[in-house]
């Protein structure tokens, strides 16, 4: 394939979605190419799974008007689908496309931004697309869960994984494609899933973090900022200080809505997910319509539950700050049923991280060809 013409002020992002994402997907490239600067565009490369015609057009026309330059492919896994761990719905294959991002990609390509769909640009990719490798493969943040989720799971799963390797989220990568080719990292990484595939419950991000522990460099923690709300006490925030963990909560550059709260869905209760509504009404996003028991339920109990969890929780970020508790009082007297209500939600949050643990406990103690069975949903990245 030719290069096109390139005058060195163009990001090269690409994405892999399903056609249940392609909302979400507008929401990601409109928020970053609207906060370019001025002169600089996106060249994005969407690598789609069963994509309509009308879903490509639809996306297309609702771009046009911002520097973002679009083109799709496709990649054919289902020869070999046997092999990936975690497919439940035929979408969800595409959490295995970033792995053949060399083969997919044109070899004019040497540098590129992985973007899951859901996410919200807050900051200006010029940033990020500039920082240097220094010698790395990619760029990505530590994953704020790892000490949770991930880490131990690996360490005495019996997989490759350094011991006291740190573990990034694989959302938001900067990669430089020319040492990703040659350390043939996707190739590495298939390897792994179909040798160990029952036990990396994080499939490709799993595999990624076994394969290229020690080649990857550290961004600071606004390019990925991710929480579970009902879990902010498991935060791992050991490779960042106070100061920058507070910068990234005030003003993150990439908003990544990890776990299966969506921020367009009913039960949303992330810190910024109504920032991702008002993005999504702007790019032209129909507003959707849900029953009213579950918009109670999200105005009610999800949303200032959540919030006054991050009061009380997190300490990383808001502690010792003299202005979280007359938040959390303002919020109480507004919301006066969660003096009663919220020991329920911490006696929830409780059992949900039990459930987590014993999950990954079980998944560890079963043979390679049935934990993935028991452990398919107990944690997605």
């Amino acid at each position: 394939m030719t290069a096109p013409t390139h005058d060195g002020r163009t990001i090269v992002v690409t994405a892999a979605i399903d056609d249940s994402y392609i909302e979400p997907l507008l929401v990601a490239l409109w928020s970053a190419g609207r906060r370019l600067s001025p002169g600089w565009s996106l060249h994005v490369f969407a690598i789609g799974y069963q994509i309509s015609p009308e879903s490509k057009q639809w996306l297309r026309a609702a771009l046009e008007t911002l520097p973002v330059r679009l083109e799709w492919t496709t990649l054919d896994l289902s020869v070999p689908r046997h092999f990936w761990p975690g497919i439940i719905r035929d979408g969800d294959i595409t959490a295995y496309y970033r792995l053949f991002l060399a083969d997919v990609l044109p070899d004019y390509v040497q540098r590129v931004i992985f973007l899951d769909a859901d996410i919200l640009v807050a900051g200006n990719l010029v940033e990020l697309w500039n920082s240097p490798f220094e010698g790395h493969v990619l760029q990505a943040i530590p994953d704020a869960y790892s000490d949770l989720l991930h880490s131990p799971r690996l360490r005495q799963a019996s997989v490759p994984f350094e011991s006291g390797a740190p573990y990034f989220n694989a959302g938001v990568l900067l990669i430089d494609l020319r040492r990703w080719r040659e350390h043939q990292v996707g190739q590495k990484a298939s390897a792994l899933l179909w040798k160990y595939g029952s036990r990396l419950l994080g499939r490709d991000q799993d595999a990624l973090n076994c394969v290229l522990a020690g080649r990857w460099k550290v961004l600071p923690p606004g390019w990925n900022f991710h929480e579970l709300p009902h879990m902010l006490f498991c935060w791992d925030v050991s490779q960042y200080s106070l100061a920058e963990l507070r910068q990234a909560f005030a003003n993150p550059k990439i908003i990544h809505f990890v776990g299966g709260w969506k921020p367009w869905g009913s039960d949303a209760c992330q810190s910024f997910y109504e920032q991702w509504q008002a993005e999504a009404r702007e790019a032209g996003v129909a507003t959707k319509s849900f029953p009213l028991l579950r918009r109670l339920r999200q105005e009610l109990i999800w949303a200032p539950h959540a919030k006054l969890n991050r009061y009380f929780w997190r300490d990383v970020v808001q502690a010792p700050n003299p202005s979280s508790w007359p938040r959390a009082a303002m919020l109480l007297l507004k919301c006066p049923w969660m003096l009663g209500t919220y020991p329920l939600w911490q006696a929830w949050v409780w059992c949900q991280y039990s459930r987590v643990r014993i999950g990954l406990q079980t998944a560890r103690r079963l043979p390679l060809e049935t934990s993935s069975k028991v452990t398919a949903k107990a944690t997605a990245p």
